[in-house]
């Protein structure tokens, strides 16, 4: 029985905006930055009640700082990566050619421009699975990730039967869920033993 997983890629713009932004937004750092953003401010709100005005205009710098910070990662990423990933995309010709892509047990193979291309699965070294896409993820260069958009699976069942073979292929790879990461956690920790530590202050100095 032929196992192999086919499908027809023909990839717009908009897909590769939407992939890039789905790909970085799902990456650990951004989760992290977003929660100290709204440890950081809350910490801030209640000096401020403390200790009135006063500490305003010092606490003031260093939140705005950090939400500068976090504006240009939301504005980089957001915007112009994904649009400059889609640009690049238009200049190489990838949305004028559907590509046929087969995935079986030992190999994988592309078709594009009527010429067959082999792939070990070994250039791939995980996978991302984020909302209508499939991201797989280069083993040389971990930035860099192929598109594949679950539109074109002709049905539910194939995507089920590709997500086994995915999650067979990269099972040692995968990471834990966000929350259970030790450096989410450590991280996680120390930002709250800070707002706690501010709460403490806050109600003995009243």
């Amino acid at each position: 029985m032929d196992n192999t997983i086919q499908f027809t890629v023909t990839l717009t713009r908009q897909d590769v905006i939407r992939a890039t932004r789905r790909f970085y937004f799902s990456q650990e750092d951004g989760f992290i930055l977003g929660v100290s953003l709204v440890i950081l401010f809350a910490t801030g709100i209640l000096e401020l009640a403390r200790n009135g005005i006063r500490y305003f205009t010092s606490y003031t710098i260093a939140l705005t700082l950090f939400v500068a910070m976090f504006l240009v990662f939301i504005i980089y990423f957001y915007f112009i990566y994904a649009i400059s990933a889609a640009k690049k995309a238009m200049q190489a010709g990838i949305f004028s050619n559907a590509m046929v892509w087969r995935f079986a047990e030992n190999q994988i193979s592309v078709d594009a421009e009527s010429t067959e291309h082999k792939i070990e699965w070994a250039v791939f070294c995980d996978y991302v699975e984020t909302g209508p896409f499939f991201l797989l993820v280069h083993t040389e260069n971990t930035s860099v990730f192929s598109i594949l958009p679950k539109r074109a699976f002709e049905s539910a069942a194939d995507q089920d039967r590709f997500r086994d073979l995915l999650q067979t292929k990269f099972t040692a790879n995968q990471k834990p869920p966000l929350l259970k990461r030790r450096r989410v956690i450590f991280i996680l920790v120390i930002m709250l033993l800070i707002l706690f530590a501010s709460i403490f202050l806050n109600l003995s100095g009243r």
